[in-house]
């Protein structure tokens, strides 16, 4: 029954008191005497009709009003948070609306690209006058790709390119302090020294050394020759 009163009120109110209406729909939500739910004004009731309250925030003195059952069961999602609980001015003003404006959430981490181990760059950019090849940058690309991989021998299509993982983990923390020194500075005895951990991992894996040479040649700029010189000793 009550619900059915409130639904003829609220269509009464809109028909011969659109203002009115729109104020208390719009305005006055959560006063002590407008419905919190709809925002209906008490004073716009019919005769002998009055707001309900509810019981446990009475009893602490905060007026929480409602047209019918219907407008509490809307509203009772949020008024669960308070109903029956002594607020201090803080909380009041956090759950009421007036207190401080929430902050932001910070935005996501951006995707690191520091190695775990010491903090530097896995792959550092080069310094003056050091320059990466396009051969290098592919190599560099292929790895951020394939993050499991220590090296990877291009090959030609319709061959698929081929990864190389070191299993010795000092070995393999060494290699990753050379490659990145390398990258930077392309220090040829750096790039030689890269050579003895990648060939070695190559011949087990029957890669040709003559391959791993040539590639390391065309990405560092380093004269094939020199590279001839390099063992796996």
């Amino acid at each position: 029954k009550r619900s059915k009163d409130s639904k003829k009120k609220k269509a009464y109110l809109k028909k011969t008191a659109p203002e009115v209406y729109k104020e208390s729909q719009e305005d006055r939500k959560g006063s002590s005497w407008a419905c919190k739910a709809c925002g209906m004004m008490e004073d716009l009731l019919p005769p002998g009709k009055r707001l309900m309250t509810c019981g446990r925030c009475n009893k602490l003195g905060r007026y929480i009003k409602y047209c019918d059952k219907d407008c509490q069961k809307k509203d009772w999602p949020k008024h669960k948070l308070i109903c029956g609980k002594d607020l201090d001015a803080k909380e009041a003003l956090d759950l009421f609306g007036g207190g401080a404006e929430p902050k932001p959430a910070p935005p996501p981490p951006k995707p690191s690209t520091v190695d775990d181990d010491d903090g530097e760059d896995e792959f550092p950019d080069p310094v003056p006058p050091f320059t990466h090849s396009r051969h290098l940058k592919h190599q560099i690309k292929l790895l951020k790709e394939n993050p499991q991989m220590d090296y990877l021998i291009v090959q030609a299509a319709p061959l698929p390119d081929y990864g190389l993982m070191l299993q010795n983990p000092m070995g393999k923390m060494m290699f990753m302090l050379l490659r990145r020194r390398a990258l930077r500075e392309g220090n040829v005895q750096d790039v030689l020294m890269m050579y003895k951990y990648i060939g070695e991992c190559a011949k087990q894996n029957r890669v040709p050394l003559s391959k791993v040479k040539d590639q390391l040649s065309l990405e560092y700029g380093i004269d094939r020759a020199v590279l001839e010189t390099a063992t796996l000793d």
